[in-house]
């Protein structure tokens, strides 16, 4: 509708002008020139921005601008107040010969025949349309105020006198985080997109980060901030490690940042470390093998541990460790970060020991992972935890009954073989 008013208004301005040159022409003005001055002044109730040199507005604040002249000559045959908007290469009048689009208001709207040289023209803006600021994202709008004449000097020359000048505003308003980040839960290898709406003029600009101080994943980069132009932080192939809090940090030229946080819970099969996978220690002495898990959704299950041959293949058995297992026995405890740690005790440690691999099993709903330890020969008893080892005890009784049995026996059979 706009778009006809302002055609329409071009075409009445155009007849109008035509009919005045035909007229100025029968009464025998044949030349004419055009004569371009700017405004004096401009002004707006707008407030100033020094740091971004800018007249920032609410959107649905009311606003004026004010066009001042001065030494101007209203002895005319025909004026005209005209107020633009849009660009300078793509104008769109606001207000055009006495029409005035929805929201805008011009004051005078007309300049009547000889009036004072030095005065001006105000816009009124009671209510910007929304289609002037909801689809940019930086909306800044240009306003050019114009006066128009047309009169005659002693020569009869037509002279087109054009009085203009423009201003540029900066609609702004805060930034607000539009809707409520609600925690999230996906399992290991999903692919996750966080999103946070905002709202704001200039368009907010969003980092995401994580509360831990933790470096984001390397699809994202691996820096400890991610700039999301669309507000959103994609989280690919998601592992364990992608646990965390995330926070959305929103801000504008206008506004400090505004942040939300959302928890990621990942659930995955449980992440098993060693501190080593060989240990040291010297035939007869006691050692010790460990695991630890942390924490993880879903919660575990089991633990457990086996051995297989240290160079096996998928034919060779595996033999799982038990209470009824000779020399070995574990044992799983909690610590203060509520790790799960299994221990195996090897007590004594025997050649046969240095051809196995001792592996430690963890599982939960989503499956098991494991870590393997072998344990090497040493020419020396090695520390078990900062403590001196083990070592086996020999019962000495036993071995003196064994040795006065064997006598025994020895003598019993002699005596037989005597007497035969």
């Amino acid at each position: 509708m706009y778009l006809f008013q302002r055609n329409k208004h071009f075409s009445l301005r155009s007849c109008l002008i035509s009919f005045l040159l035909n007229q100025l022409l029968f009464l025998g003005v044949t030349a004419w020139k055009n004569v371009y001055y700017d405004m004096a002044n401009i002004t707006t109730t707008a407030t100033f921005n020094a740091e971004s040199n800018t007249y920032d507005i609410s959107p649905t604040t009311p606003f004026n601008i004010t066009c001042f002249y001065v030494n101007a000559d209203f002895t005319f045959d025909y004026a005209e107040v005209k107020w633009s908007s849009g660009s300078p290469t793509s104008p769109l009048f606001i207000f055009n010969n006495g029409q005035t689009e929805p929201g805008f208001q011009a004051s005078p709207w007309q300049i009547p025949q000889n009036s004072p040289e030095n005065g001006s023209v105000s816009l009124i803006v009671d209510q910007l349309p929304s289609s002037y600021y909801s689809n940019s994202d930086s909306p800044k709008i240009w306003f050019k105020c114009e006066v128009l004449t047309v009169n005659r000097d002693n020569n009869k020359t037509l002279i087109h006198s054009y009085i203009n000048r423009s201003i540029e505003i900066s609609f702004v308003s805060p930034v607000e985080i539009t809707e409520v980040l609600e925690d999230q839960t996906v399992e290991e290898g999903d692919t996750l997109i966080l999103s946070c709406p905002t709202s704001g003029l200039p368009r907010p600009t969003v980092e995401w980060s994580r509360t831990d101080d933790r470096a984001l994943a390397a699809s994202l980069g691996g820096g400890l901030i991610h700039r999301s132009p669309d507000g959103n932080l994609a989280l690919k192939n998601i592992t364990s490690t992608d646990s965390a809090t995330y926070q959305c940090s929103a801000w504008n030229r206008v506004t400090s940042p505004v942040s939300r946080t959302v928890t990621v819970t990942v659930l995955h099969k449980p992440v098993v470390t060693v501190h080593t996978l060989i240990v040291n220690q010297m035939v007869g002495y006691h050692t010790e093998l460990r695991c630890v898990a942390p924490p993880s959704l879903p919660v575990l299950l089991n633990v457990r541990w086996y051995y297989t041959p240290l160079k096996h293949s998928e034919a060779d058995e595996v033999e799982e460790i038990n209470d009824d297992t000779a020399r070995y026995s574990y044992t799983n405890r909690t610590d203060a970060a509520a790790s799960i740690i299994t221990t195996l005790v090897i007590e004594p440690v025997q050649e046969a020991d240095f051809t196995r691999s001792f592996c430690c099993v963890y599982e939960n709903q989503l499956g098991e992972s494991e870590a393997c330890i072998s344990v090497q020969d040493s020419d020396k008893p090695v520390s078990v935890n900062g403590k001196k080892p083990r070592k086996e005890q020999i019962n000495h009784s036993s071995c003196l009954q064994a040795h006065w049995t064997y006598f025994m026996t020895s003598c019993i059979l002699a005596t037989f073989y005597i007497i035969l």
